[in-house]
Order: structure tokens, then C-alpha cells, then sequence
């Protein structure tokens, strides 16, 4: 049994330093307003990045810090998580992106900026696209939890694991939650064995939240399915993209709303899971790079063609036009 636990042990760990090869902890100053914000730069268009369920603005972890050489790096942590406020009420798409357009404007921001959000985060950045579309110059939406009902949400995301069915839909989530509100220490020293996948830091992150935040998110966002309508009416680019062997996303469902919107792009990865600016962090940063090129190069509000992302991997697609999904059956 010792020999077990041991074993048990040594291969969290290697996990652990697996998960943490290519993280470090993110720079920055910041500050408590409507929303907690992390910014860096001092010059350039802004690049607004959106962490996903359960996380904070660490998730972007010192690989996307690179980005403040030439933007300003505005980070929040989301209504109701990291050290953002938690109020009772007020976890609609609606109120979510307007604690985010707030912060903007508390952060100074006077231009479109481009959005970057990740799983969740994808769904505020629609959101706020089409409620505060003058605050946005382009969405990218990495592993997006865009679905038609809330069936399907409710299917893709139990897709993940035993751990997250329980703790997103399952009746003992709630008694999960009350226990690690009533005993956050705890947690924060726990949380690192249940998700060896993700760096310590990451995984304490994600206990920051209280039920209310955590529950009312999870209908107002992603159960509430009403982001294919986001992107199918977005008046301004949106990169959506998505790994293989993600069962979050609807892969069918992007490659629909790709051909619903001239402005709305998809590009597949053969692989990377959910955490792709975890697994997959130089890809998603030069796809932002790439952005940032295109919008250095051209002036805010001037007519754009949506190009590729960038040339393909081996084994990864990009599609804009043409038959490039038809083996996935989307056709």
C-alpha cells in the first residue's frame, strides 16, 4: 500500500513539473476596480486577455508577456473569480461584459482593442463584441464552449472528466464548493493534486471563486447558449480556434458559424486539449502577434480581408472558404 502511495506520488509530480516546464508566473502592476486588472505596456493597441472558468488572470502566464513590447497587456480577473468582486447576483453574459468594458475604460483604453479569450473567457469576448462592439477591434476565441442548446453545453462539457461532471452539474458540486469556501487554506493546498495537469499556481487560482460566482456563470455564459448568435451577427473579426482532441468545443457548430460570417475564421489543431495557451502557448502567441501585425499595419476601422491564421501544421487546418473541414462531416 506505502508502495502504492509512492508511486501514486511520483507520477503527480512528474505531472506537476511537466505542466510547469513551460510557465512562469506573469509581470505587471496590479490594481482593484471594477474588475482586478493586471496591465503591461505602455504603448501600442491594446490586447485585452480573457482567462476561462475558474481562473484569474495568471492563467496567461509570462510567455504572453511579450506582447507589452509593442501592445498594452490588459489582464482582468473576471466578475466573480481570481480577486475580482463576488456579489450575490449579476453573472449574466450581459453583466460580464460590462464589468469588462468598465475596466477598459478604468484602464484608460481608448481604442478597439483586440480580445483575447479562452474557453469562458471566449464567451465574454462575443459578449462583449456584441454589446460594446465599439470597444472591440477583433475576437480570438481559443477552445470556445459555443453550443446551440443547453443540452449540448451540458453534454460537451461532461465530456471532459468524471471531476469536472461532478463539479459543474452533479448535485454534490454545490456541497464540493461549500466545503472549499468553508475551508479555502485547504483547498488552495489540495487543489494542486487534483489538477497535476496545470501548473500549482493555476490550480489554486481556480478555488478563488464562491458558488454563487461559480453557478451563475456557468447559466448566464455557457449553459444559456446564446453565443452562436454572437458570432453569427459579429461585425468585427473573430479567430475562432480549437483542438482535436478537445471535447469542449463543437467543432461542427464553429465550422457552421465559419460559413454563416465572412469575418469569422477556424482553425484546428490536431492536438493540445483544452489548455491550449497552456500546451500550445507559441502557437496562440503568434497568432496574437500576427493580429497585432495586421493591426499596426492597418488603421482601426479600415476594411480588412480575413486572411489565415498562419500556414498550417502538420496535421491542423485552417479554414476561411473552400472545402478545408469537409472530412470532419460539417458539410
Amino acid at each position: 500500500m506505502a508502495t502504492l502511495a509512492l508511486s501514486a506520488r511520483a507520477a503527480v509530480g512528474v505531472l506537476k513539473t511537466r505542466a510547469e516546464q513551460h510557465w512562469q508566473p506573469p509581470s505587471g502592476v496590479t490594481t482593484l476596480g471594477t474588475l482586478n486588472v493586471r496591465r503591461l505596456g505602455a504603448s501600442g493597441p491594446p490586447v485585452v486577455l480573457l482567462h476561462g472558468m475558474c481562473g484569474s488572470n495568471r492563467y496567461w502566464g509570462a510567455g504572453f508577456d511579450v506582447l507589452a513590447q509593442r501592445c498594452r497587456l490588459i489582464a482582468p480577473d473576471l466578475l466573480g473569480f481570481g480577486q475580482s468582486p463576488k456579489p450575490l447576483n449579476g453573472y449574466s453574459a450581459d453583466d460580464h461584459a460590462d464589468a469588462v468594458a468598465t475596466c477598459l475604460r478604468e484602464s484608460g483604453i481608448d481604442e478597439p482593442a483586440i480580445v483575447v479569450g479562452h474557453s469562458m473567457g471566449t464567451l465574454v469576448a462575443l459578449a462583449l463584441l456584441d454589446r460594446h462592439p465599439r470597444l472591440v477591434d477583433r475576437v480570438i476565441a481559443i477552445a470556445p464552449p459555443v453550443y446551440k442548446s443547453r443540452a449540448d453545453a451540458k453534454r460537451h462539457v461532461s465530456a471532459m472528466s468524471t471531476l469536472i461532471r461532478v463539479m459543474a452539474f452533479d448535485p454534490p458540486a454545490q456541497f464540493f464548493c461549500s466545503v472549499m469556501c468553508a475551508h479555502r487554506k485547504l483547498a488552495r493546498w489540495f487543489a494542486p493534486m487534483l489538477r497535476p495537469d496545470v501548473p500549482a499556481t493555476i490550480a489554486r487560482d481556480a478555488v478563488d471563486h464562491r458558488w454563487w460566482s461559480y453557478v451563475k456563470s456557468m447559466e448566464g455564459l455557457i449553459l444559456a447558449a446564446e453565443s452562436p448568435q454572437w458570432a453569427r451577427d459579429a461585425v468585427r473579426p473573430v479567430d475562432l480556434v480549437a483542438a482535436l482532441d478537445d471535447a469542449v468545443p463543437d467543432v461542427v457548430l464553429l465550422n457552421e458559424l465559419r460559413e454563416a460570417n465572412p469575418l469569422v475564421s477556424l482553425t484546428l489543431l490536431a492536438e493540445g486539449g483544452h489548455d491550449l495557451p497552456l500546451r500550445r502557448t507559441q502557437l496562440c502567441l503568434e497568432l496574437i502577434q500576427q493580429r497585432v501585425d495586421e493591426r499596426l499595419a492597418v488603421p482601426p476601422g479600415a476594411a480588412r480581408v480575413p486572411l489565415t491564421l498562419w500556414p498550417p501544421h502538420h496535421g491542423e487546418h485552417t479554414a476561411h472558404d473552400g472545402p478545408a473541414l469537409q472530412p470532419l462531416g460539417a458539410r
